[in-house]
């Protein structure tokens, strides 16, 4: 079984051989790429640089995917949202009118979303069956926030929760939109990034009456394997996750492990839960005792979130060689 086939099973809760190891969201660092001569911010700008930086985490790091983009700025700057290239990932630096979200728009060739697009060809004309291509969407909570701010987002949910839900459908259909663009580009799975919808910044009955129902509707737009990933503390959200029509769930070690297995197993493939600091600040050893502990926990083994940039590479094949036969 190769890479491609172990991940896509896995993520549908299909017979694999092994668990596979993953870097489903953003795995990057300043070792591949230093390896692969690509420059920042060139991996988040230019098709051919995105293509090799991803590949990188592949080829050097052992880890059973490639995934891009590298950040959750896509969508906003393809909206009109201002961008500041820093230290390795994008952030809005400047939010939009929010007229805007009463538009009917195409992103198909505004912004970085044609960067993606044709990236994602590269790659899959690159690496054909071998891998798993794995491109990235942004929530509808979480794009909003970007686009208007987080905190004029909360509010009017609070406030106004019609205009809320207005709201809420225009970054939904953003969002398929572009998955359908990725998909057409030729990517084997989509990830939901939604972090904004963590249980540290909202209660279970926000997400159950407010964002499940956008989470169902992305699903059930989407053809080919998804995994939604939102970290922090969702042991709460549990029962409404599991209700989201997404194949895999991805988290970190902030969810009660016990709780998640309970709700998810079986059902929604679990995707995680090795903890950044421990991949950034452990020693190999350490990562890969961990890891082998996570696994009778999860499908697929993943970082609990983004993998900091100088996270040393020895730390990230100790956890590739929790799953790898040696």
């Amino acid at each position: 079984m190769n890479a491609r086939d172990r991940l896509l099973n896995a993520l549908t809760l299909k017979p694999v051989d092994r668990p596979p190891v993953s870097g489903l969201i953003t795995s990057i660092t300043r070792d591949v790429m230093e390896k692969t001569g690509v420059e920042d911010p060139e991996f988040h700008t230019n098709p051919q640089a995105m293509a090799a930086i991803a590949g990188g985490c592949y080829e050097i790091l052992g880890l059973e995917s490639i995934k891009i983009p590298f950040c959750m700025t896509v969508e906003a700057s393809a909206l009109g949202a201002g961008i500041f290239y820093g230290d390795f990932f994008p952030q809005v630096k400047q939010t939009i009118d929010e007229t805007i979200l009463e538009q009917e728009l195409s992103i198909e060739n505004r912004g970085r979303v044609p960067v993606v697009l044709e990236a994602i060809r590269i790659l899959k004309e690159r690496y054909k069956e071998e891998v798993a291509v794995v491109s990235a969407v942004v929530g509808p909570l979480s794009l909003l926030g970007m686009l208007l701010g987080f905190e004029k987002t909360f509010l009017t949910l609070m406030d106004e929760p019609q205009q809320f839900r207005s709201w809420m459908n225009f970054a939904t259909n953003i969002g398929i939109q572009h998955a359908k663009l990725q998909m057409q580009a030729g990517a084997d799975a989509i990830q939901i990034g939604e972090a904004g919808a963590s249980g540290d910044l909202t209660s279970p009955q926000v997400y159950h009456d407010f964002i499940l129902p956008c989470h169902q509707r992305i699903s059930t737009a989407i053809s080919v394997p998804t995994v939604m990933h939102i970290c922090g503390k969702n042991t709460r959200h549990l029962e409404h996750i599991q209700n989201a029509g997404m194949d895999a769930f991805s988290f970190d070690e902030k969810t009660d492990i016990a709780a998640l297995s309970r709700h998810l197993k079986g059902k929604v493939a679990r995707v995680g839960y090795v903890p950044t600091d421990l991949l950034l600040n452990g020693t190999p050893e350490g990562i890969y005792a961990f890891s082998k502990t996570c696994l009778s926990d999860v499908d697929v083994l993943n970082a609990g979130c983004t993998i900091p940039p100088r996270t040393p590479t020895e730390n990230i094949r100790a956890m590739v060689a929790a799953v790898k036969p040696s």
